[in-house]
């Protein structure tokens, strides 16, 4: 349910309850900043928290210094030869997928596509995303951003990439597991 939440957070203002109809809870984004304050979510994981559901720029910038340094690190430990353009483009591939998400080419972010069947047209969730309206970069899109060379990306870089796209997906659990505890009281 708390993923459910997440989504519906803006600095403006959002609907925490599903049913919204019958009691409808109104936080701000200070609600949504004073809630990631509290407790023991760790650095990486609030700045992650503050850029994906706050539009927080200062915060998305202390993401990517992290991500960079995270990355530095990770180039240590597993003997990966990078040069620093490639690890501020995959830094980006990062917070691109990882953090805001890439709209889905078919449906245009929508989730829905229209279609016509002779005079009437209906509407369905989009296949390719399915109904999300998030997708991910293609290989090409992705080397090219990191500048890669291509077969160089397929051969070592998806990989790895993918690893570091699981970081990302770890400071999410962390946020999820967080704001559980933070809106028990809507359970």
């Amino acid at each position: 349910m708390v993923e459910i939440l997440l989504t519906k957070m803006n600095p403006k203002s959002c609907v925490l309850n599903e049913r919204a109809k019958v009691t409808a809870v109104q936080i701000t984004g200070y609600d949504i900043a004073a809630a990631l304050s509290f407790g023991q979510l760790s650095k990486p994981a609030y700045y992650f928290a503050r850029a994906k559901y706050c539009d927080d720029i200062q915060a998305a910038k202390k993401l990517e210094e992290h991500l960079i340094e995270f990355i530095h690190c990770e180039i240590v430990v597993n003997n990966w030869s990078l040069g620093e353009g490639s690890i501020i483009g995959i830094t980006e591939l990062l917070i691109e997928e990882g953090v805001y998400g890439v709209r889905c080419k078919k449906c245009k972010g929508n989730g829905n596509i229209y279609i016509k069947h002779n005079q009437l047209s209906s509407v369905e969730d989009c296949t390719r995303c399915s109904g999300s309206g998030f997708g991910a970069f293609s290989q090409r899109e992705r080397a090219r951003t990191a500048n890669i060379p291509l077969t160089t990306w397929n051969r070592h870089w998806e990989r790895n990439f993918q690893y570091l796209l699981g970081y990302i997906e770890e400071l999410n659990s962390q946020l999820i597991r967080h704001m559980s505890k933070q809106f028990e009281f809507l359970n």
